[in-house]
C-alpha cells in the first residue's frame, strides 16, 4: 500500500498544475485512488495479510495514520529539496488514501 502512495505522489507530484487545487477535490481524488490500488492489492494478493486478527477492522485506524505519517515527511523531505508535491505527500493525504485501500480489502475479507 504504501508502495502504492510513493507511486502515486511520484506520478502525481511530476505534472505542474495549471492553477491551484482544491483541497476537498483531490482528498476525494486521494481516497478514490486508494480504494484502486486496494483493488489492484486484491487482485495481487487476495488473502488476509493477518490470517488470525485480533481486533478485525484495527487496519482501517492503524495504517491510515501510519501512511499518513510516512507520507507527511516524504513530503517534508521533498519541499525541503525545492520539489514540488502532491495532496498525498501530506498527513492527511497519505492517511485518506491509506484508509481507501484498507476499506477496500476490509471489505474483501468479511
Amino acid at each position: 500500500m504504501l508502495i502504492g502512495e510513493l507511486l502515486a505522489e511520484l506520478g502525481a507530484s511530476s505534472f505542474k498544475p495549471q492553477r491551484e487545487t482544491n483541497r476537498i477535490v483531490a482528498l476525494i481524488g486521494c481516497l478514490f485512488l486508494g480504494a484502486f490500488f486496494g483493488y489492484l492489492g486484491l487482485l495481487i494478493y487476495p488473502h488476509r495479510i493477518v490470517k488470525e486478527p485480533i481486533l478485525p477492522g484495527v487496519s482501517l485506524v492503524a495504517v491510515p495514520v501510519l501512511a499518513g505519517l510516512v507520507m507527511h515527511y516524504v513530503g517534508e523531505w521533498k519541499k525541503e529539496r525545492g520539489k514540488q508535491t502532491s495532496t498525498i505527500a501530506t498527513f492527511w493525504g497519505g492517511a485518506i488514501f491509506a484508509f481507501g485501500s484498507s476499506l477496500i480489502r476490509f471489505l474483501a475479507m468479511k
